[in-house]
């Protein structure tokens, strides 16, 4: 997530303190969502500085990317673990999500591609480069518990899932990579990335996904306002999909993963 940053309310034992970039107090407007002590987002990460003794109370959410829009934040390096660290322990998802390129990044690369801004191409280019860094950089061997949720079936990384586990198993860890990435991009598919049909309503790509990733691993999603519910839900009611694979993607899999209680129609 190249231009999104998020402020953390922490404290710790003895006091409480806000840590903060100066320009987010002048520039950004903020949003806050919290339940108790849980960690309540969708879309954002951390932005402050790493204490392991602090405890994580609340996030206000920024939308930017820095003054002039050429920030890039990865969080895929060991400063950002207390992040990811207190989204294990509080045993809570993260939805990685993308969002237009700005600045010079937009200037340089799709100025005059713009037509290939957002869902046709941007924001699968923004996404799977973020997440490939977690994986390449050691996030997941650091976080073994931690679970990320990709949207758009993926962001075309499991189209390329062949090739990319053939260099990195290969070619790359032969290099050095295997010092940083323990395990294979299958793997890390099956223990802590999930996708989401958000926006990709096509049988034929959710099989080829379901035959790389597997139907326990894929979640029902709209992405409204890019698309309709009538749209998303008339394509999963009528994709030629066996009832046990239908119900995985439709609730089980958000029910185990978001440990989902007694809801309206939940057992339909």
């Amino acid at each position: 997530m190249d231009d999104t940053s998020a402020r953390a309310s922490v404290e710790d034992s003895a006091d409480s303190e806000d840590i903060l970039l100066p320009w987010w107090q002048k520039n950004q407007k903020k949003r806050t969502r919290t339940q108790g002590d849980r960690l309540y987002m969708w879309w954002a990460t951390g932005c402050f500085r790493p204490e392991p003794k602090w405890k994580v109370q609340q996030w206000t959410i920024w939308e930017g990317a820095g003054p002039d829009g050429d920030d890039m934040i990865f969080y895929d390096q060991p400063e950002w673990d207390i992040f990811w660290q207190a989204c294990t322990d509080l045993d809570v998802p993260l939805y990685l999500h993308p969002r237009n390129p700005t600045g010079t990044i937009y200037d340089k690369l799709w100025a005059d591609r713009k037509w290939l801004v957002g869902p046709p191409l941007s924001f699968a280019h923004g996404v799977s480069l973020h997440v490939l860094g977690m994986v390449t950089n050691g996030v997941f061997d650091r976080h073994p518990k931690l679970q990320i949720i990709l949207g758009h079936l993926g962001e075309h990384i499991p189209f390329d899932m062949w090739r990319i586990n053939h260099w990195f198993e290969d070619r790359k860890k032969q290099l050095g990579l295997a010092e940083t990435c323990k395990k294979t991009i299958r793997e890390y598919f099956a223990q802590n990335l999930w996708i989401t049909t958000s926006g990709h309503f096509s049988t034929t790509t959710l099989n080829f996904c379901m035959a790389e990733v597997g139907a326990d691993r894929i979640l029902f999603s709209i992405d409204y306002p890019f698309e309709t519910f009538e749209d998303g839900c008339d394509w999963l009611d009528n994709a030629e999909l066996n009832l046990t694979d239908r119900l995985k993607i439709g609730r089980e899999n958000a029910k185990k993963l978001f440990k989902l209680g007694s809801y309206h129609d939940s057992s339909a």
